[in-house]
């Protein structure tokens, strides 16, 4: 950390001219700190100009020239690299990253005379190194330097690692980061994991896996009020960045006044995440594809629609472990009668949930509870027979030869795959149906807005819904859940599109 304590916001501007770098950084000035000159994305005629930029801006900035070879685009000799890091120690930038293997005794000393900070780093676009938090301990060679580590996490168990090495004992300023999807906490929560800074890129312009917007970064992750005592939430899946979430539960945090933050969590394995939240400190987890099932592994206790719906989607600390509801059921339900004309109950009405995973038991057990006469249908039979078979009802596999069973079934049909999700946009899980026009379609998708199946209903002039309230309804509950606090009224029915 700086001085104040506090973490920077560090903007990486990865552009070919130092006009447009200028530009960047004036664009995003009031959510930065400082910025990262990434000058291994300059023109040649633009690298003898870049000593310029500290007399342009206000802000400190951090001179890189990364080499291809740890993820950047300089792939020219080093005695080519090491003239332009000479002049840049001299330039008045603030920082200077060196590679772990670099020894440019003069380059140091010039640092050293001109009081430019090193960052003395390690990139790892292949994985995380072993002993990471040892490697980070002896990364500066002076008491003075920053120690960087910037690793590509490809699973829980690295970002794992990558939390533990953050931890270790005797790291003094540093930054340590986890790139992509698999490391996005380690960016929003670098606070948190006492970093010096975080890095973020210009909206649509990611210059490094994972990078958010500097706005995001601010003003939807509440970036500014996070520090070590911060309570986190998040939402654990597989992918998980897609999630509109976040976009829900932090705008309430703000507005009830609390110091917690919700950040997605991509996840592989249920069983890691007590790991994870003990490192992390979390307290509660929304869950979704596709550890609505596996996830009762590691829950102390249960309730009712968890047992009765055999899926959890919401986890909230409690008793020294986790216990687990699933708000999906009365969001669904709540959700689906608005849909349905108001009524309270569907006896009889036949219907058809498209898909066996954790959502469809929820709304399989949802709909039996309001007597709908359900069929199941998916893919891998044996999935659609077992869930049948829980909730007395017909199955038929996923396919164009099953067509006279779902025509009995069709009064509401709801889908509850990720079929029509990224990155199967294309995709129709009931390609082969034609609708008449009278049936009740509910897509649990809400990314996109409309997918191709839900779009082919409403043309046919059926009533559609797709995820966005269940989505919301399901929020709100887990909010109370998490908090103790009912969901501002003055951020229901949030856009979260």
């Amino acid at each position: 950390m700086n001085s104040t304590g506090a973490t920077q916001v560090c903007l990486t501007v990865a552009e070919k001219t130092i006009a447009k770098m200028v530009e960047r950084i004036t664009h995003d000035r009031k959510y930065i700190d400082m910025a990262e000159v990434r000058a291994d994305y300059l023109d040649q005629a633009e690298l003898a100009k870049v000593t310029n930029l500290p007399r342009l801006t206000d802000v400190p900035l951090i001179f890189t020239i990364r080499r291809t070879r740890d993820g950047g685009k300089w792939g020219k000799p080093e005695n080519e690299r090491k003239p332009l890091l000479l002049r840049a120690a001299a330039a008045g930038f603030g920082y200077l990253d060196l590679e772990a293997d670099v020894a440019f005794a003069d380059v140091e000393a010039r640092c050293r005379q001109a009081g430019t900070r090193i960052i003395r780093s390690i990139h790892d676009v292949a994985g995380v190194p072993a002993e990471l938090g040892s490697i980070l301990r002896n990364l500066p060679r002076r008491g003075d330097e920053i120690a960087k580590a910037a690793v590509l996490p490809r699973s829980t168990a690295d970002l794992i690692s990558i939390l533990r090495a953050s931890g270790e004992p005797g790291l003094k300023t540093k930054i340590v980061l986890g790139m992509g999807p698999w490391g996005f906490p380690t960016r929003v929560l670098a606070a948190k994991l006492g970093s010096f800074l975080t890095f973020c890129s210009p909206a649509g312009m990611e210059t490094a896996p994972g990078h958010v917007d500097p706005e995001t970064l601010i003003e939807t992750y509440r970036f500014r009020s996070i520090s070590a005592s911060t309570e986190v939430y998040c939402i654990i899946a597989n992918p998980v960045m897609h999630s509109r979430s976040p976009w829900i539960h932090n705008p309430a945090f703000e507005s009830a006044g609390l110091d917690a933050v919700y950040v997605p969590v991509q996840l592989d394995e249920p069983r890691a995440f007590c790991e994870l939240a003990r490192l992390l400190d979390i307290k509660g987890a929304s869950v979704s594809i596709p550890h609505k099932a596996a996830v009762r592994k590691i829950i102390v206790k249960e309730d009712e629609t968890v047992s009765a719906a055999g899926s959890c989607n919401t986890l909230f600390a409690a008793d020294g472990g986790f216990h687990g509801t699933n708000t999906d059921v009365p969001a669904f339900t709540s959700t689906l009668l608005a849909l349905a004309g108001g009524k309270q109950r569907l006896a009889g009405m036949p219907a058809t949930v498209v898909g066996a995973g954790g959502t469809a038991r929820a709304v399989t057990y949802a709909l039996t509870t309001l007597g709908a006469r359900v069929c199941v249908l998916n893919r891998t039979v044996q999935k659609a027979e077992a869930l049948a078979g829980e909730f007395g009802c017909s199955w038929a596999p996923l396919e164009e030869s099953s067509m006279p069973v779902l025509r009995r079934h069709s009064d509401l049909i709801v889908q509850t795959t990720s079929a029509g999700m990224h990155p199967q946009e294309g995709s129709d899980p009931l390609w082969f149906y034609k609708f008449r026009g009278d049936e009740v379609v509910y897509d649990v998708i809400y990314v996109p807005k409309e997918t191709v199946f839900l779009r082919r209903a409403r043309e046919a002039g059926c009533r559609t819904r797709n995820g966005e309230h269940m989505l919301l309804e399901q929020a709100y509950l887990q909010f109370k859940l998490f908090t103790g606090l009912d969901y501002p009224a003055g951020c229901r029915g949030i856009t979260v599109f």
